[in-house]
């Protein structure tokens, strides 16, 4: 991670004076609010418009005010400076430190201090601005509270932590200077209280993060009191992953979305995700289950290993090792028999078993039944359905010759078959130039 730059508005804040006129008003209690006083806002309506321009940040200036000056210091080369605050119209307010004669600089308002902090009326809510920010990026987060942990100049970005109502917090990372009209890239809290890194969120204790797994079990509607809970990360498929140890002895992982759905996972199909619960005693009873299950659809797999397919409405998918080293896959419903097919059969029925498992014989003895004695399978992949609307395949064969196209009306009847002659194949092995 990048050294981040916390110091900058501290410094600012320390070099800056009061003008004379206001440390009058508070003398005298007219400026109790906090509010610019008249000559402030009349130097700000001035000069405020032009110090945004200068600073570069996406603002168009509604209300500004003139906070303070600066002298030059000789001793440390640094030049005179007037500090700005502007409201935006529809977007987030600045600080604005200028330079005499130099470069300006913008710090948003959810980047301020304690002391040098945004007072203009339309700059009263950023979070409400962030919050509409992280709607818009679909980020699942009713603001409670936030706070600035840094910039990377460097990568020109600005990191905020955001704690929510829900206890849930994340680091988010926005542009530098901060447009919220850009994407905002949001992690969530708990991956950087497992890391190693100088990035830490601090608005809330880890433990009450991890206590929304209790919720999210809840939301699921698995059968667990929960023992134990422990963040997995973030998946490929774009959700976040939990683990809930149950105090029965069973676990799941817990898949949430960016929109708060949850779908559960026993670890006995997951082992790899799981640590809190026994996956491995787990997957040697499910294995168990799924050997009788096959054997009630007709097959003689005796399960050594299975991976689970994407989940399926009203049924579970399942790739099946067997012990005899067959490959096949299992579709079994939530009532009445499964049905089981060799991987080949399966491509049919639209599964598809992992590369190098696939068992062409099958295939070949498909081919037989409707009379192509001249074609052992060699390689295959699925084709649109029929004008009939009945699944096909395309097959390869060994001998190099073109292959054909296979109808089927189910899984195990095949119908029909058309050499790639006839039709437009897509294997190479079919599309091969004629001697």
């Amino acid at each position: 991670m990048r050294p981040f730059r916390l110091g900058l508005l501290a410094a600012l804040m320390a070099a800056f004076v009061m003008p004379a006129a206001a440390m009058a008003q508070k003398k005298s209690g007219k400026d109790a609010d906090g509010a610019y006083n008249a000559a402030q806002m009349k130097r700000g309506a001035a000069e405020g418009a032009a110090a945004a321009q200068a600073a570069g940040i996406p603002c168009t200036v509604s209300n500004a005010a003139w906070l303070g000056a600066s002298a030059a210091d000789k001793k440390t080369n640094s030049a005179a400076k007037d500090m700005f605050e502007v409201a935006c119209s529809g977007s987030m307010g600045f600080m604005i430190q200028v330079d005499k004669g130099g470069p300006a600089m913008g710090f948003s308002c959810l980047e301020s201090l304690s002391g040098l902090a945004c007072k203009l009326p339309e700059n009263a809510n950023p979070n409400a601005l962030l919050q509409a920010a992280l709607t818009k990026n679909t980020v699942a987060c009713d603001l409670s509270q936030t706070r600035l942990i840094g910039q990377v100049p460097t990568a020109q970005a600005i990191y905020i932590e955001a704690l929510c109502k829900d206890g849930s917090g994340y680091v988010l990372k926005t542009s530098m200077p901060m447009d919220l009209a850009k994407p905002i890239k949001a992690e969530d809290c708990l991956i950087y209280d497992a890391a190693n890194t100088n990035v830490k969120c601090t608005l809330a204790e880890p433990a009450s993060r991890l206590a929304l797994i209790d919720r999210f079990v809840t939301t699921a509607k698995v059968n667990c009191t929960v023992k134990e809970r422990r963040f997995v990360g973030p998946l490929k498929d774009g959700t976040t992953a939990y683990e809930a140890a149950c105090q029965d002895g069973k676990g799941y992982v817990l898949k949430v979305d960016n929109k708060g759905g949850v779908v559960p996972v026993e670890c006995a199909k997951v082992p790899t995700l799981c640590e809190l619960s026994d996956a491995r005693q787990a997957m040697t009873e499910q294995a168990g289950l799924y050997t009788n299950l096959a054997k009630a659809a007709g097959s003689n797999c005796v399960v050594e290993s299975y991976a689970v397919f994407p989940a399926q409405p009203g049924q579970e998918v399942l790739e099946l090792t067997c012990k005899d080293g067959a490959e096949v896959v299992a579709v079994f419903p939530a009532r009445g028999p499964g049905k089981v097919y060799d991987c080949g059969h399966a491509l049919v029925a639209g599964f598809k078993c992992a590369p190098g498992k696939l068992n062409y014989s099958p295939l070949t003895a498909d081919l037989r039944k409707l009379g192509k004695t001249d074609c052992s399978v060699s390689d295959v992949v699925a084709r649109a359905k029929s004008a009939k609307g009945n699944p096909q395949i395309e097959v390869a064969c060994a001998d190099g010759l073109p292959g054909y196209v296979v109808e089927y009306t189910d899984p195990a009847t095949p119908v029909g078959a058309l050499g790639c002659r006839l039709v437009g194949c897509n294997l190479p092995a079919n599309n091969k130039p004629k001697a």
